[in-house]
């Protein structure tokens, strides 16, 4: 089964499982790690963008847009990640 679902969405679900961690601390890993998979995803994707905008076309305000929009992301993802993981990577378990 594969089911989709935002940061934010992945965000409420962990901390709604949160409540009954012994239960649900399978479930919990398996989500925390694919919201770390997604923001890694996300970076290298608006990073890979970048980089063929500035090879092969150039429009200021454009790159300005990207270059903002790349930024924002960057943050959000970021957030997200560091939320459920540690500096090394690692999971962190209770919060």
């Amino acid at each position: 089964m594969i089911i989709e679902l935002s940061l934010k969405e992945a965000d409420a679900v962990l901390e709604f499982l949160g409540r009954d961690y012994e239960k649900f601390h399978k479930t919990m890993s398996t989500l925390k790690n694919a919201i770390k998979l997604e923001t890694e995803t996300q970076i290298e994707e608006i990073d890979r963008l970048m980089d063929r905008i500035e090879g092969s076309y150039y429009d200021h305000e454009l790159k300005s847009t990207l270059a903002s929009s790349k930024e924002g992301i960057r943050k959000q993802s970021l957030k997200a990640r560091d939320k459920w993981f540690d500096e090394e990577g690692n999971e962190k378990r209770k919060r």
